[in-house]
């Protein structure tokens, strides 16, 4: 191969490195199976979709892609049952209507406390477009977890999840609220997740 073929084969491999094509770590490990579902409002409107993807090496990589949400940081769980229907009083919002109760609590396994609940998410920043894209993978997370026989949901909540990270200059005490839910306030979209 000449010189000039030769350099020109470096500069195309150098161009789709750079790119992300051909490969690389835009690649989501779908070799356990996958589910993707949209991400419905109170009123039923959809305001995204969620892709989990399961890999046989024991991690899931969620993706969240989102629009017409209020701009800033929005709590985000995986919740333990796969039904976003509106049921009851919010407990986070005593007298405002509670929408996607139906999910029941976060994915956690034996007396984990919020912050090291298995279905507890990095919160999702939403710009001021309202739109919003995030890719996290989870080794907590387990297929059988998201997926036993009333599947789970994925809740986005209107505040941001202060994790129970609150420190006692603060407060004399952390109420229920804060160990359950951070303080992410109302559940506002939902996505039910089924095999």
């Amino acid at each position: 191969m000449s010189r000039s073929r030769r350099s020109a084969l470096l500069l195309v491999l150098s161009v789709l490195t750079l790119t992300g094509c051909g490969g690389g770590s835009d690649d989501i490990d779908t070799s356990a199976g996958e589910v993707t579902a949209d991400i419905k409002d109170a009123n039923s409107g959809t305001r995204g979709t969620v892709q989990l993807a399961f890999s046989d090496k024991g991690y899931v990589t969620v993706t969240v892609e989102t629009n017409g949400l209020k701009p800033g940081l929005h709590g985000l769980h995986v919740h333990q049952t796969g039904m976003c229907e509106q049921r009851g009083v919010d407990p986070a919002n005593p007298g405002m209507p509670g929408f996607f109760l139906s999910a029941g609590g976060h994915v956690a396994e034996g007396d984990q406390v919020h912050g090291n609940h298995d279905g507890d998410l990095p919160g999702l920043l939403v710009r001021a477009d309202g739109s919003a894209r995030m890719v996290v993978e989870s080794s907590r997370l387990t297929r059988d977890a998201v997926l036993d026989d009333d599947g789970s949901a994925l809740i986005i909540h209107e505040k941001p999840d202060n994790f129970g990270n609150i420190p006692e200059r603060y407060t004399p005490s952390i109420d229920d609220t804060t160990k359950k839910t951070g303080d992410s306030g109302t559940r506002i979209a939902c996505a039910v997740l089924k095999d």
